[in-house]
């Protein structure tokens, strides 16, 4: 099995623990502060196109048509995109959903105003790639969002790894065990030491890759304190969540 099918196995395996994250999410504060943050750092005020790669279980696919947005959430997992769809309908949203891999979108050039993605680029096997072809889908003035963190630095990274296993204990003292969205952790996640962006710093990795591809205007910013509740603080304090954005 290549890397590219253990992690779309990976993700298949997750597909309905995740969703009960989702579920979660779409009912408690996280939608508000998602949509702010988003809607803050649009392109452009009014009616927006939008591009949610890697959906999981539509998520800020749901949040964004709820907002009066044309928005479209593609993964590579049925089984998220089936899950994306029920999420939708239950919270009244109306989001189209598509079956597609993230490395190979089929969409027409200029076709967004903004793509978006939420703990995505760090799975991918070609970034860079991903980050070119998000350039060709995006309109003139279009913006790329990307929500994520350095996931990946305990990888190559010992003193991370240290802090996270500390980090990790502080919490199960305080919360108990985290919770995840899998059962077979070698299955759904023992991959990752393979991917590209393992042995990459970021966001230092994403804003060079994307200056280098031709985005204007690329910038970042820590938002943990803006989207964590004080569980996922304590849990993530070693990797905060960052956005990059890039404009076309």
């Amino acid at each position: 099995m290549n890397l590219k099918d253990k992690v779309e196995e990976g993700w298949k395996i997750s597909a309905e623990g995740y969703s009960e994250f989702i579920k979660d999410e779409l009912s408690n504060e996280q939608k508000e502060k998602w949509t702010s943050i988003i809607l803050e750092n649009a392109p452009k005020e009014g009616k927006l196109k939008i591009l949610d790669v890697g959906t999981g279980p539509g998520f800020f696919s749901t949040i964004l048509s709820l907002a009066g947005h044309d928005v479209v959430g593609i993964d590579a997992s049925e089984d998220m995109i089936k899950c994306a769809i029920v999420n939708a309908k239950m919270a009244g949203a109306t989001p189209e959903f598509v079956v597609m891999d993230s490395h190979d979108v089929t969409f027409p050039d200029e076709s967004f105003d903004m793509i978006i993605s939420r703990n995505v680029v760090w799975t991918l096997v070609n970034p860079k790639g991903v980050y070119k072809d998000w350039l060709r889908l995006l309109k003139k003035g279009g913006r790329v969002l990307v929500f994520d963190a350095d996931w990946l630095a305990d990888c190559r990274d010992e003193s991370v790894k240290l802090q996270r296993e500390k980090d990790r204990e502080e919490y199960i003292k305080v919360y108990g065990e985290p919770k995840v969205s899998y059962k077979d952790a070698e299955k759904a996640r023992g991959w990752r030491v393979e991917l590209p962006l393992a042995s990459e710093v970021r966001p230092n990795w994403d804003i060079k890759t994307m200056e280098e591809l031709g985005y204007s205007s690329v910038k970042h910013r820590i938002i943990s304190d803006r989207v964590y509740d004080e569980e996922r603080l304590l849990l993530n304090r070693s990797v905060p969540m960052f956005m990059v954005q890039g404009d076309k």
